[in-house]
């Protein structure tokens, strides 16, 4: 196996249409020749996720069927916690040393990504593809001025859906994939 692989990972709590538009965008980009989606097992930056990890790799398995090139892995499961990305991308590294790997975000994780751990090494191994995200202007934060050669900004269409207001029943269940909808209704998640 050679060549560039997408890193997109997150909460996926639950994973929406906005997180299926990205993928597709990042897939389509002609940038990366696979996508791997990282359902996080333990975010360090967040609150522990509503879903436990089983439900919401569930989840994306509904979300993104059908994405031609995106593969759903379950790999923040094997390492320790919490789920820093550096850990991730050292351990996909040391496993796929043929493999480019490029860290694929939305504008709103590229806001916050020089809070991340060890964010300055994530930079000096890994390209970052970003695709935008609404409410967050695809604008390089100053600090990340320095690594502007290795970040490059995605042609996207955004999709306005986020986990948050879904969790708080404040969306609705168009802003879901239909399998996903379904998945939480059935399961009684998220107060449904």
């Amino acid at each position: 196996m050679a060549g560039r692989i997408g890193l997109f990972g997150g909460a996926f709590d639950p994973p929406h249409n906005g997180h299926r538009a990205v993928a597709e965008s990042l897939v389509a980009s002609g940038l990366i020749d696979r996508l791997w989606i990282l359902p996080t097992a333990w975010p360090p930056h967040k609150q522990a996720p509503t879903a436990p990890f089983p439900q919401r790799v569930e989840m994306c398995r509904y979300a993104f069927a059908g994405i031609s090139g995106a593969d759903i892995h379950e790999i923040e499961a094997e390492l320790p916690a919490p789920s820093f990305f550096i850990h991730t991308l050292d351990h996909l590294m040391r496993e796929y040393p043929e493999i480019g790997f490029v860290l694929c975000l939305g504008s709103d994780s590229l806001h916050n990504l020089p809070k991340w751990y060890r964010w300055t090494d994530i930079l000096r191994k890994a390209d970052v593809l970003v695709a935008e995200r609404p409410g967050f202007p695809v604008t390089l934060p100053d600090a990340l001025k320095p690594f502007e050669g290795g970040i490059r900004l995605l042609g996207h269409a955004p999709v306005a859906a986020d986990s948050t207001s879904i969790r708080n029943g404040e969306a609705s269940a168009a802003d879901l994939p239909p399998r996903v909808a379904r998945y939480i209704a059935l399961n009684r998640l998220y107060g449904s």
